[in-house]
């Protein structure tokens, strides 16, 4: 701990009046570690004062201006972009308050239910009457089934020859251009 003054004094390079430096040099005489201490640290002042200053790459200003540019504009952008979202949130919450509050929410609720429950009564509906004209006309459900089956066979066979088409000519002109 008596050496804590003497490091303060040497690292820090304080002003010393001639009673101070007086101790600092009869300590020095006598301490190696404050002595190795203050050698060192000279010669790192010694260094860092003499360290050689690089000057930047040619452009470098140029490019670090773009830099900040961009990321400006970018920046700029994001908030934009926050702020219309947040915008966004806060109609949406008051809208969804207010249609809460004047049982708009409710109502809308209850005729989505209702055409829902309507539009599948009707599918119901259609089925069975398919499954009743089936049922009453074997021959006729059987015909228009296997029409459809043909249509549908049909369809994926000439998609399937369509596609094949187009990836065997994308492959060639892909061949074409790598031997020019």
């Amino acid at each position: 701990m008596k050496h804590k003054l003497y490091k303060i004094w040497i690292l820090e390079n304080p002003p010393l009046n001639q009673n101070e430096k007086r101790q600092l040099s009869e300590h020095l005489a006598v301490c190696s570690h404050c002595r190795q201490l203050q050698t060192n640290w000279l010669k790192i002042k010694e260094l860092i004062i003499n360290v050689p200053i690089h000057k930047p790459a040619p452009g470098f200003s140029k490019r670090w201006h773009l830099t900040l540019a961009k990321r400006r504009e970018q920046e700029k952008s994001n908030r934009v972009r926050r702020t219309l979202i947040v915008m966004v949130l806060s109609m949406m919450m008051g809208s969804l308050v207010y249609f809460i509050q004047n049982n708009q929410l409710m109502n809308w609720l209850v005729v989505a239910l209702n055409a829902s429950t309507s539009f599948f009564i009707i599918i119901t509906k259609g089925l069975a009457g398919i499954g009743n004209w089936m049922s009453k006309e074997p021959t006729a459900a059987f015909s228009v089934g296997f029409l459809l089956f043909g249509f549908v066979v049909a369809f994926l066979m000439v998609s399937v020859f369509t596609l094949w088409q187009i990836l065997k000519r994308g492959h060639v002109e892909h061949v074409v251009l790598h031997e020019e």
